[in-house]
């Protein structure tokens, strides 16, 4: 078993894959050709969005963003305490200050205290749509309102939830734009870095689009200073046709998360991942909370169950947000602490997940296998 399978796709669309590869070699249109333009087109009707501008990363797509809506020194973007490095990196990228707020249980930011770290210098919040649950975008922004803070953008950081939804409301939809990560490792993942912004604000779309391709629309039109952030033809091309079945890859991931789901719910030493009763959980990690994860997670190993550790510190235990100490954020240095990642994806088989869950009704907190959780 393994904890993720990059050749398995591969090997499920051939020869799909290599027939587009092939096709633009063919063409020698390589960087941001006519297949990165129909991925764009896509994907932006996937998710419901006006428009898609693809880009070279996860991280370059929020860096875009904030660049894109004027974003930087003065400004502060409100980010969780607990997610991937690149979401507060990306804010200080664009000499904006990043601050730390405490997430919920669902993993996701904790609305209230979004509203009481609002200040006269907050322009935007980055809602991380963790391991791909989706958070509740529509409820953020009644906070915000309520508080008289129409004026604050929502950002959504969707590089962990392809295909989620909430109120039938696609990830990447929701708010006032959206950054995605096609890194391989996603749930819709390209042979290599890519990358795309979506949003339905035309005058937003257009900064995007010209601050990604050195300021540009056409050659030569340098109206604005941008960056080289373009896609390359062939990432555009793969992520065409994975597209086309990422829905049937999702509704298997649904599908060993809910048998997870019923046959851990009984196992008290162990949090279960939240799930919206509202919405569509993308599953890109099933990531449970033990209080002994080293334990746990050998005797998983001994068993032959591979397990995954995102994120052993919370960004407040990183040095460039000193300002911010970790005492703060008592549930994101709990999941920092805590949290260990099941297999989970389309690679896998109903045994192998039968397997997993097998291993873990026969572990004993109390150590008749040599493991203890206290």
């Amino acid at each position: 078993m393994k904890f993720l399978d990059l050749s398995w796709q591969r090997e499920q669309l051939e020869p799909e894959i290599s027939q587009v590869i092939d096709d633009t070699f063919l063409a020698a249109d390589f960087i941001n050709g006519a297949p990165v333009r129909t991925f764009e087109s896509a994907f932006a009707n996937y998710v419901g969005a006006e428009s898609c501008i693809a880009c070279a990363n996860g991280t370059d797509a929020l860096e875009l963003i904030l660049e894109g809506m004027g974003i930087g020194r003065g400004d502060e973007v409100v980010v969780p305490a607990m997610t991937f490095v690149a979401t507060s990196e990306a804010v200080f990228r664009v000499g904006a200050t990043p601050v730390l707020v405490d997430v919920a249980e669902s993993a996701v930011l904790d609305f209230e205290q979004v509203v009481a770290a609002l200040t006269p210098h907050t322009r935007a919040v980055v809602v991380v749509h963790l391991y791909g649950y989706p958070a509740n975008v529509e409820e953020l922004r009644e906070r915000l309102d309520g508080v008289g803070r129409r004026d604050v953008l929502i950002i959504e950081d969707a590089a962990q939830a392809h295909g989620a939804s909430r109120r039938g409301r696609m990830v990447g939809s929701m708010g006032h734009a959206a950054a995605f990560s096609f890194y391989p490792g996603k749930n819709l993942g390209a042979f290599g870095d890519a990358g795309a912004v979506t949003t339905s604000d035309p005058v937003l779309a257009e900064r995007v689009r010209r601050l990604s391709n050195h300021g540009r629309l056409q050659k030569f039109d340098h109206e604005i200073v941008g960056r080289n952030s373009r896609m390359d033809s062939i990432q555009g091309a793969v992520l065409g046709v994975k597209l086309k079945y990422l829905d049937q890859w999702l509704a298997r991931r649904r599908e060993f998360a809910s048998t997870y789901l019923e046959a851990l719910t009984d196992l008290s030493w162990m949090s279960l991942p939240a799930v919206p009763d509202d919405g569509l959980h993308g599953w890109h990690q099933f990531a449970i909370v033990v209080p002994d994860r080293s334990a746990v997670r050998s005797y998983l190993e001994d068993a032959g169950v591979p397990t995954g550790i995102h994120y052993p510190q919370s960004l407040a235990e990183f040095s460039f947000h000193a300002d911010s100490p970790p005492a703060s954020f008592p549930r994101a240095v709990t999941l920092a602490r805590g949290e260990l990642s099941l297999p989970i994806g389309e690679h896998l088989s109903d045994a192998d997940v039968d397997h997993v869950i097998g291993v873990l009704r026969a572990f004993q907190p109390s150590g008749q296998n040599g493991a203890k959780v206290q």
